[in-house]
């Protein structure tokens, strides 16, 4: 797909969206949605849109991850102690073997499974301690029981992981929280542009990390769709299609929420790149942000301020004028203009303030008991 304009870009972007969003054949729906998100991922503008989610994603799950890799190093060290005291003893059983396995394929990603890696193992160790009790040698893991009933069931009690319960609840929460969030938006929505657009290089990618699970997940991935392609021309129009990821109705709420964010990040950023390549300074009526060298301090647009700063620059060229007080006050109000002490006061009290603040200027307006100017040091400068 050939690179859009700044200019185009938004347009663009709309005229994909509209193509697929109130379309009502599930399969024309997925195809068009792709090809809206491939014009969002090979765009710069658009992909640093993403990139800014991703960002937003890792550092959301930054604790979480890290409490689950010390869970995950503690029931592995809980696991090679039991596993040392087993050969030590030369205990062995079939079910003793399976647990084992289980959780060894789980650590080489051969498992196909919705559970979180730490509390899968930790349910195959707590089904290694009902095989031991099988074989009346449970004494062997006896110092990972709590003093403390948590259960009904008592193989509950052993802990292998003191870390455990916490990731849990930490886990619970993000679960909420996670459903709340734009990059949750985008983790759903870029399965269909990789599947539809891009499946070959995606599953080759993950056959290269040699995971089995997220390979058979992609590989379910794609015959969903297929599935979803296909029912467009099968006779029998009343087979049921009930897709497990790619609902339509989920699809559609995912995309009009991503869209929005998109669309208003790129015109705050066009807006940013506006102000910044133009002459300094100017002010922007409509947020009541007055930009100076490239830095932003908005006023209230109803403030006294605001009128002010929008009768001083309503023409770039004017601003740079000397302004009396009384201009300025009648253009504000010509029925009732304000006293001139007050409009001085608007700038030296709080427009000059409010700049000094927020970016170090304390010399941006000259004022005069009678008039205001912008310092000439200031005029034409760029960021």
């Amino acid at each position: 797909m050939p690179k859009v304009s700044k200019e185009n870009l938004i347009p663009l972007l709309e005229k994909y969206y509209e193509s697929f969003i109130h379309e009502d054949d599930v399969w024309t729906f997925f195809l068009e949605l792709a090809e809206y998100l491939e014009l969002i991922a090979e765009n710069d503008d658009t992909d640093k849109v993403v990139g800014m989610l991703n960002g937003e994603k890792e550092r959301d799950l930054k604790p979480l991850n890290e409490i689950e890799n010390k869970t995950l190093q503690e029931l592995d060290k809980s696991k090679q102690e039991i596993i040392k005291r087993l050969k030590k003893k030369k205990i062995t059983s079939r079910g003793i073997e399976y647990a084992l396995e289980e959780i060894r394929a789980m650590e080489e990603g051969r498992v196909w499974t919705s559970t979180p890696k730490s509390v899968y193992i930790d349910r195959e160790l707590k089904k290694l301690v009902e095989a031991l009790k099988e074989e009346k040698k449970e004494d062997i893991v006896k110092d990972f029981k709590s003093t403390i009933k948590t259960s009904h069931y008592p193989v509950d009690d052993y802990i292998f992981s003191p870390s455990l319960r916490e990731y849990e609840a930490l886990r619970g929460a993000m679960h909420f929280k996670e459903k709340t969030t734009l990059w949750y938006v985008w983790d759903h929505l870029q399965w269909a542009y990789l599947v539809i657009k891009k499946s070959d290089e995606t599953l080759q990618g993950i056959k290269e990390k040699k995971n089995r699970q997220e390979e058979d997940g992609f590989i379910s991935l794609i015959g969903e769709m297929e599935k979803i392609q296909g029912y467009k021309d099968r006779v029998d129009l009343n087979q049921n299609l009930d897709p497990i990821w790619f609902k339509k109705d989920d699809f559609v709420r995912y995309a009009r929420r991503f869209h929005k964010h998109v669309i208003k990040t790129l015109l705050e950023n066009n807006s940013k790149i506006h102000h910044l390549v133009e002459d300094s300074p100017s002010f922007d009526a409509s947020s009541g942000t007055l930009w100076i060298d490239g830095k932003p301090i908005k006023f209230g647009t109803k403030t006294g301020a605001y009128h002010c700063l929008s009768v001083m620059f309503q023409d770039p060229e004017e601003a740079k004028r000397e302004w009396f007080f009384s201009e300025i006050a009648e253009a504000i109000d010509e029925a009732e203009p304000k006293p001139d002490k007050l409009i001085h006061n608007y700038f030296n009290n709080t427009i000059k303030s409010k700049i000094a603040t927020e970016t170090g200027i304390k010399d941006f307006f000259i004022t005069t008991n009678q008039s205001v100017k912008i310092n000439p040091d200031y005029i034409g400068k760029k960021s």
